[in-house]
């Protein structure tokens, strides 16, 4: 008898092996990125931006200025983004294919080029992947009426 149960149960764990083996989801990936570019936003590391900007990017900041990838680069290459905060509520991945669209409020102590930017920001990142790769396609940052409040 307690070789059958334990016989059962050896049947069970290697069944379930595989499942806990599976690779990373899409979402997983790009929740992972966006906490990757949290990180590299509050360094102002211009090496990750150098990696995972795509050559067509365009942004628009909460001042309603833009920024293709170039001026993002020489930007931050300048150190002209000072962010001093960047805490984000209410985050919402979708991923659709091989796109990612985050949308987040931003609770944030940042200026650029000396322009002070809204305190609270709703944010839209547009994530792409090609091949093992995910760059960011397009930003857009638009000052909040109301503030930012944690969902329940």
């Amino acid at each position: 008898m307690l070789m059958r149960a334990l016989g059962t149960t050896l049947v069970l764990i290697a069944g379930c092996l595989p499942l806990l083996a599976q690779p990373k989801t899409l979402e997983a990936e790009a929740k992972e990125m966006e906490a990757a570019y949290r990180s590299a936003v509050m360094q102002n590391d211009s090496a990750f931006f150098a990696e995972h900007i795509a050559p067509n990017y365009l942004g628009t900041l909460s001042d309603g200025s833009a920024l293709d990838a170039a001026a993002l680069m020489k930007g931050r290459r300048e150190k002209a983004f000072q962010v001093k905060t960047y805490d984000i509520m209410n985050q919402v991945i979708k991923v659709s294919g091989n796109t990612a669209i985050i949308s987040e409020c931003v609770v944030t102590d940042f200026a650029a080029y000396g322009v002070q930017q809204g305190r609270n920001i709703q944010v839209l990142r547009v994530w792409q992947k090609v091949g093992s790769k995910w760059n960011v396609l397009a930003l857009q940052m638009t000052n909040r009426a109301n503030p930012c409040t944690a969902s329940r």
